[in-house]
Parts: C-alpha cells; sequence; structure tokens
C-alpha cells in the first residue's frame, strides 16, 4: 500500500527540473528592458526600489532548492507583470 506521503513524493519527482540559468537569463533580460527608460537609481527612486526588489527575488531563486524554485520564478514573473503596468500607466 502507499502511503499519502510517498503518492505526493512521486509527483514531484516527475517533474522535469527547472534550468535556473536560463531561466535567471530571461528574468534578466525582461527587467531590464523594461526599466531601460528610467535613468536615475539614486536611493528612494522608482528604479531603486524596482533594483532592490528584483535582486531580492533573483537572489531568492539562486539559493533555493529545486524544490522551490517554481514558486519564487512564480513570484519575479508576477513582480515584473507589476513594473510593466507601472510603465504604461
Amino acid at each position: 500500500m502507499i502511503k499519502r506521503n510517498d503518492r505526493n513524493n512521486s509527483k514531484t519527482e516527475h517533474r522535469k527540473p527547472v534550468d535556473v540559468e536560463q531561466v535567471l537569463q530571461y528574468l534578466n533580460y525582461k527587467f531590464k528592458s523594461l526599466t531601460e527608460d528610467l535613468t536615475d537609481n539614486s536611493r528612494g527612486t522608482k528604479l531603486h526600489d524596482y533594483q532592490t526588489d528584483f535582486h531580492y527575488l533573483i537572489t531568492k531563486i539562486e539559493q533555493s532548492p529545486q524544490r522551490s524554485v517554481r514558486h519564487f520564478i512564480t513570484e519575479a514573473n508576477a513582480f515584473l507583470a507589476v513594473v510593466e503596468n507601472a510603465k504604461t500607466q
């Protein structure tokens, strides 16, 4: 008989591992393209705040175990959507 935890673990084992380097390259490219019009990154500016928040998200992705990476990638994509929305307003 399969225990409940064994069934849950078998689902995560079949997931393809995330290529973190490729994801980071994309996220960095997207962030750079969204913020290229902002030039002043002095403390307290919008760009500085974006850079700080983005840095923390990237660090979480780099340092988290493989099982947590997808969660932080989702957070980073949500953050980039906020930046993109702010840019269009």
